[in-house]
């Protein structure tokens, strides 16, 4: 399956606005983050508004300064958001993972998807490499238990570069590169 940005495609968007498209994934890495699309451009940014990876144009980047103090309540519940809260706590937040590797890619796109018996999904990165994804370890977990349904987990689909299934549930490119065993 290629990747599909248009429209119809289940996206993980939070936000649109002055042509700008929000996006936050679940399970993604920390430093908590969005990512931010405009016009061909990408970047990705913390919740206080400083850049991470990438580039807007300059008037879209002045958005980040202001934009990103009123959007925290939308990223609780994707699982990035740090809370102790039980219903926002679904997120291993690469927990079996250095968590503080600031070598993870923030660009990395996942470009091709496809979905394999056993809650697995073979995957090809925007860094060429292919590998399979294992999502059993997520089933049984808050956003992601309707994908225990075989039909459900096959409707996998790209937007924006992200794994993604009918009911606003996706699971980050960078989780997926990062764990994913390379065949």
């Amino acid at each position: 399956m290629e990747d599909n940005e248009n429209k119809e495609a289940d996206m993980p968007v939070i936000s649109m606005f002055f042509g700008i498209i929000i996006t936050m994934n679940a399970d993604d890495h920390v430093p908590p983050h969005i990512h931010a699309r405009y016009q061909g451009h990408e970047a990705s940014f913390t919740f206080d508004g400083n850049l991470l990876k990438g580039d807007l144009p300059r008037k879209q980047r002045n958005w980040s300064r202001h934009g990103c103090c009123c959007m925290p309540k939308s990223w609780k519940p994707t699982g990035s958001w740090p809370s102790t809260s039980s219903t926002h706590s679904e997120s291993t937040r690469y927990a079996d993972k250095e968590a503080t590797d600031m070598t993870i890619d923030y660009s990395i796109k996942v470009t091709q998807c496809e979905p394999m018996p056993g809650y697995k999904l073979k995957v090809t990165c925007s860094d060429g490499a292919t590998g399979i994804f294992d999502m059993s370890r997520y089933i049984d977990r808050g956003m992601f238990k309707p994908l225990k349904d075989p039909q459900t987990f096959d409707r996998v689909r790209l937007a924006f570069g992200v794994p993604s299934w009918p009911g606003d549930i996706d699971i980050a490119a960078e989780r997926v590169r990062f764990d994913m065993q390379i065949i």
